[in-house]
């Protein structure tokens, strides 16, 4: 005999991982949303490094995103360069990253695609 908390325990996962949209419906479903985590640093970041010219794209889909400082909990790390590909061709513009003074500290936008 199956208890109520066990079907409770059940459901309960089945709709977080429905919420999650961990899941493909067919081969023309789209990509899951990322989950959006909201960073805080309590200092602004350090300038951006001087790096040398990206290599050439590995393909026509990609695009070079410069490197960044990455708030670590106690510090700040450097996240170097690299290529990010184009999830599809309807967002062909790539929105670097970019830390903003917000009330609570240092806020990071990660680098995203948008049409």
């Amino acid at each position: 005999m199956t208890s109520f908390t066990s079907h409770l325990g059940r459901a309960t996962a089945l709709a977080v991982f429905l919420s999650t949209g961990a899941f493909s419906v067919g081969p023309a479903a789209a990509a899951p949303k990322k989950e959006t985590v909201i960073i805080y640093a309590p200092t602004a970041p350090p300038p951006p490094r001087a790096e040398q010219a990206p290599p050439p794209p590995p393909s026509s889909t990609m695009a070079w995103q410069a490197g960044y400082w990455q708030w670590g909990g106690s510090n700040y790390e450097w996240v170097p360069g690299r290529y990010v590909e184009r999830p599809n061709t309807s967002l062909p513009n790539w929105v670097p990253g970019h830390w903003d003074q917000q009330p609570q500290g240092w806020m990071w936008t990660d680098g995203h695609w948008e049409g």
